[in-house]
Parts: C-alpha cells; sequence; structure tokens
C-alpha cells in the first residue's frame, strides 16, 4: 500500500513520456509533497517500445487527489502538469497555483527555473542541484 501525503495543500509534479499530450503523451510519475514535507512518489511502468504508459489502480489515488475540490493543487509549470493529468480522463478540480506564473508576476526578468529563483530570493541553496550537476564516474562492478 502507498502513503500518500495528507493536507489541504500539496505539490503535484509530473515526469512525462513527452510534451504533447494530443499526440499520446503521458505522464508516468507523479510526486507528491505536502506543507510538512512528506513526499509520495507513484511510478507507472512504460512500454519501452510503443511509450504506452501502463496505468494500474494507483491512478484512482490521483484522480481522488485531483478531484478533491478542497485540495489546493501547487506546481511549478502546473499548466503543463495539468494537461499531463487531465490526458488521462482526469478532471481537476479546486483551487490551483502555478509557482511559475508567480515568479513572471513578481519579477519579469528572474529566472523561471525554480532552484535559482529560490536561491536568489529566498535563500534557498542548491547543493543537491549541484550535486547533480558534477560528473560521476560509472563502473561496470
Amino acid at each position: 500500500m502507498v502513503s500518500i501525503p495528507s493536507g489541504n495543500t500539496l505539490s503535484v509534479d509530473t515526469e512525462t513520456t513527452g510534451l504533447f499530450p494530443r499526440l499520446g503523451d503521458r505522464f508516468y510519475c507523479l510526486s507528491i509533497c505536502n506543507t510538512q514535507g512528506q513526499t509520495s512518489v507513484l511510478s507507472f511502468p512504460v512500454d519501452p517500445k510503443t511509450r504506452q504508459v501502463k496505468y494500474d489502480s494507483r491512478l484512482d489515488i490521483v484522480r481522488d487527489i485531483c478531484q478533491d475540490k478542497s485540495i489546493k493543487k501547487v506546481g511549478h509549470n502546473w499548466q503543463f502538469d495539468r494537461r499531463m493529468i487531465e490526458a488521462t480522463g482526469i478532471e481537476v478540480r479546486g483551487p490551483e497555483i502555478c509557482t511559475m506564473s508567480l515568479i513572471r508576476l513578481l519579477k519579469s526578468s528572474a529566472p523561471l527555473a525554480l532552484k535559482p529563483f529560490c536561491k536568489e530570493h529566498l535563500g534557498i541553496d542548491d547543493d543537491d542541484l549541484t550535486e547533480l550537476k558534477r560528473p560521476h564516474i560509472v563502473t561496470g562492478k
């Protein structure tokens, strides 16, 4: 059983098979975080030949969260994530906040990427981003 963060505000992010839901691209991974920092990730298998996502009963969890009008959904470039979720037939209801749109409203010249904005304006470090960019040696051992 998957433990899903609860609360009236949830951050939601998708990973997708592409950029165009009208061409069949879909989300295959959804991460959820509440205001207490509790997280969960729902990852669905993707057929490597057809790129079709193989959804299972856990899609009902996504449906329950997205259709709950009492839950505020927050996402960076939320319009994109919303389109990908809706491409599966799930209707998104309730309040929604797009942090990328908020960045645009606050400072039109600011970087739209979330980490640089948070580092510059909120003082939140990006050590994890620095670590990801560092070259890693992969061995066959």
